[in-house]
């Protein structure tokens, strides 16, 4: 039985580009005696809405958040797609790859998520979330999963809810959140290395496929 290829490359024509930018967020102040400080959220973001033409004449809307297509209407190009969404495209045959969506994400774990990890309701919340959700990355030409987060995650939440049994105190949440937040941290730390590692993969993959495709441009 094959495996279900993750992503197809496609040589795709565009045929409209619409740039448009959208502002969101909010200016707040605060004051406390005669001090005044001001907290600017406010954030712009490029919204490219692109139609693209497949090779049977089907037309696909896509939409890119802060992301750029170096190619004009009318161009063909090589364009991968995962799960319907486009990861990445080649203009000419010998040109640059670029990368889009999901490949150029980069997961990380930041010293704030970790300390939320560790303190009593966000690490019963982080442990419910990690028990509940599978994390998965890419290696072989397929999406493989990765359940140690789920395994960390609720063996700590088994070991906390033990210990307010047996002490009866709350203390021993308190106390078994902080420590859970060790194992919990590892192994997020490590499933962000093995997804940002796969989608480096992926890449390199997908440029195999655009060659085996280059007579199409």
């Amino acid at each position: 039985m094959s495996k279900k290829p993750v992503f197809k490359c496609l040589p795709v024509i565009i045929r409209d580009k619409t740039v448009s930018s959208h502002t969101t967020g909010s200016v707040t102040t605060s004051k406390q005696g005669n001090n005044v400080s001001v907290t600017n959220n406010i954030g712009t973001d490029v919204k490219l809405e692109v139609v693209l033409e497949f090779p049977d004449g089907d037309l696909l809307p896509t939409i890119l958040i802060n992301e750029s297509l170096h190619a004009p209407v009318g161009q063909k190009i090589l364009m991968a797609f995962k799960e319907g969404q486009p990861v990445a495209y080649q203009v000419t045959p010998v040109g640059a790859i670029y990368p889009l969506g999901y490949v150029t994400r980069k997961s990380t774990l930041s010293a704030q998520d970790v300390m939320f990890m560790a303190i009593p309701i966000g690490g019963t919340i982080a442990g419910v979330g990690m028990a509940c959700t599978s994390d998965s990355y890419y290696e072989d030409g397929e999406m493989k999963p990765y359940n140690a987060s789920r395994l960390t995650g609720g063996l700590g939440l088994a070991a906390i809810s033990l210990g307010i049994y047996v002490t009866g105190s709350w203390v021993a949440y308190i106390v078994g959140t902080a420590l859970s937040a060790i194992p919990n941290t590892i192994s997020c730390v490590y499933s962000n290395m093995k997804e940002n590692a796969g989608r480096k993969l992926m890449l390199g993959d997908i440029k195999t496929e655009f060659d085996k495709l280059k007579t199409e441009l």
